[in-house]
């Protein structure tokens, strides 16, 4: 609605016009009806009314002069003059001062209709017109915000564009800050990703990056209400996230709060040094700078031996040993913080070398323990917390004693033989390895080195050459693949060196070769 404020000196033609006339249909409200020109400054101010309906002859300020000091006050009103003199001057004077209409009295009613609607559709079109503009400015500045602080971040924004923003679009006493945002369960689904976003967007924060596992908001305010809009964010995305998605929970890395805006980038770093420690502190974490400074004087180095003792529990069956160690290995990890996740990593690996070496050349159950250790690699990794995966771990360690209390003998004739089939399948892979073909079977190279050379009478290397060489001979004789072309199915990424090497064994070229078979 509309309001409007009326003022006339002739109270029954006031009376009138406020009560009488169908306002309201015009999408008009009566905000005041007073009776000479200082009264109707006054209203207009006090009601911040839209239109202004007024006579010219009025005590103390005619309208004339009403509507003089309405512009000069630059007050945004839209005024129609009435009155009862038909004389040109007061007219002339009024279009002067670009008032919407000038009307006689007696006031004709359907003009004065046609004339506030005429008056009401302008300022409506008016209003929705600055609306888009501002609209149009806002989202315009919002953009040019979050393209600003996504070159910070990456490190490449030029200092006259930063000059030119500051200069133009903040205010004094503004701070930012970087805010990322991590699902604890695995994965940043579309619709927690919507949910987080329209709840950022909400608190006017810019999302600069993300992916599936997190997403980076920038938010920015005077300090102490950036501080306040920032607890409620992260307060009200975790409570949305509870009652919408069935108790999922959220951590949040904080940058620190930076009033240079030209050391975002700085902040960034900060935000993924932080970000390091989340796993080590475990689920609905909030970490900032200053939470991560009790690992700073710790001792950074794993326990090998630790690890070395603990696949040797496995051999020798001592389950009751396994919890005791395990705490120490995870407290151990817990002590590296922002590296925790990749220490636990190679821990893993280490621990299967340890238990290769300390059991598996036994003769045990290598294939089925391989495909285990495999599997269980890939769960523990993915666990969100640390708590979590060496609670995988412990389970991992007791199931391998399981698997090695059911001990076989099997022969070194055996294992050779399994070792010859993995050969026979994977010769043609370039990065096949003696280590790997030892792995599998369960015993440590120089062990299966030995013991290969012993069985086959060859040398691994021997072995495997001479069986390329001969499925480069068949493909010589049954095809007509170029010798490049030969030596990549055969094993080679280097066909000059297939070629010496074909030399070699065969005496002759490939081409050579070739033409003997091919006269």
């Amino acid at each position: 609605m509309f309001k409007l404020v009326i003022a006339d000196d002739d109270e029954i033609l006031l009376e009138g016009l406020t009560c009488a006339f169908d306002w309201a249909g015009l999408g008009i409200e009566v905000a005041a009806s007073v009776v000479d020109g200082d009264k109707a400054l006054a209203a207009v101010k006090e009601t911040e009314a839209d239109l202004l309906l007024t006579d010219i002859r009025m005590a103390n300020m005619d309208g004339l002069l009403l509507t003089t000091k309405l512009q000069q006050e630059q007050i945004d009103v839209s005024i129609v003059i009435m009155s009862a003199y038909d004389e040109f001057q007061y007219a002339q004077q009024a279009l002067r001062l670009n008032v919407e209409d000038y009307l006689l009295k007696p006031l004709d009613l359907e003009q004065l209709r046609q004339t506030m609607y005429r008056v009401t559709r302008k300022r409506f079109e008016a209003k929705e017109k600055h609306d888009k503009l501002r609209k149009m400015l806002k989202e315009n500045r919002e953009s040019r915000e979050e393209h600003i602080y996504k070159k910070l971040v990456k490190g490449y924004c030029a200092a006259g564009e930063l000059k030119s923003f500051l200069e133009e679009s903040v205010t004094s006493g503004t701070v930012w800050q970087l805010l990322e945002v991590r699902p604890d369960d695995i994965g940043m689904a579309d619709e927690k990703q919507l949910m987080i976003r329209q709840t950022a967007e909400a608190f006017h924060g810019k999302l600069l990056e993300w992916d599936s596992e997190k997403a980076l908001y920038c938010f920015q305010g005077q300090r102490d209400e950036l501080i306040h809009i920032t607890a409620l964010f992260k307060a009200t995305c975790r409570e949305k996230l509870r009652k919408e998605m069935q108790g999922a929970t959220l951590s949040f890395i904080n940058g620190p709060v930076t009033e240079d805006l030209s050391k975002l980038g700085l902040t960034y770093e900060a935000v993924r040094r932080v970000g390091a420690y989340q796993y080590a502190e475990g689920k609905e974490a909030d970490l900032s700078e200053q939470d991560i400074e009790k690992y700073y004087n710790l001792n950074h180095a794993l326990n090998k031996s630790l690890i070395a003792y603990t696949a040797r529990l496995v051999c020798l069956g001592e389950k009751k040993a396994v919890s005791d160690y395990v705490e120490r290995l995870k407290k151990n990890l817990k002590n590296v913080g922002n590296n925790s996740k990749i220490m636990l990593s190679f821990a893993l690996s280490l621990f299967w070398g340890e238990l290769n070496k300390n059991g598996m050349e036994t003769g045990m159950h290598p294939d089925r323990i391989q495909e285990k250790y495999n599997d269980y690699y890939k769960e523990i990794v993915s666990k969100g917390t640390l708590d979590e995966a060496m609670g995988c771990f412990e389970q991992m360690v007791l199931e391998f004693m399981e698997e090695l209390s059911e001990k076989e003998n099997i022969s070194n004739e055996e294992l050779i033989q399994r070792a010859k089939r993995m050969i026979e399948r994977e010769f043609s892979d370039p990065a096949l390895r003696l280590a790997d073909v030892a792995a599998m079977v369960g015993l440590s190279p120089n062990y299966f080195s030995t013991v290969f050379k012993e069985i086959t009478g060859q040398g691994f290397a021997d072995y495997l050459t001479e069986r390329r060489m001969k499925e480069a001979q068949h493909l010589i004789m049954t095809t007509r693949y170029k010798s490049g072309e030969i030596a990549a199915k055969v094993g080679y990424d280097n066909s000059t060196y297939f070629s010496s090497t074909f030399k070699k064994y065969a005496g002759m070229t490939v081409s050579q070769y070739r033409e003997m078979i091919h006269p």
